[in-house]
């Protein structure tokens, strides 16, 4: 996945390690309302507010992420 920009199929997260934002992050909270709504355990191995921080820890292979790309879309990479 590691940079497309379409749509991620939720169901798809499961099973990937994550670089997120904090709980209280606004796109945290829904991707963490999606993950719920579709049973699936997000296994979130580091919360860091800093997409800067975040983008470079995958890059360095240390997780996945789900970044805003513009206001009305996400985007999901995954590190490998």
């Amino acid at each position: 996945m590691a940079g497309d920009d379409g749509p991620v199929e939720v169901e798809t997260l499961g099973g990937l390690r994550f670089v997120l934002p904090g709980l209280e992050n606004g796109l945290r909270r829904v991707v963490d309302a999606a993950v719920r709504r579709a049973d699936i355990d997000l296994q979130v191995d580091m919360e860091i507010d800093s997409v800067t921080a975040i983008k470079q820890l995958v890059e360095e292979g240390m997780g996945s992420t789900i970044l805003p790309s513009a206001p009305s879309t996400a985007r999901c990479a995954r590190a490998g």
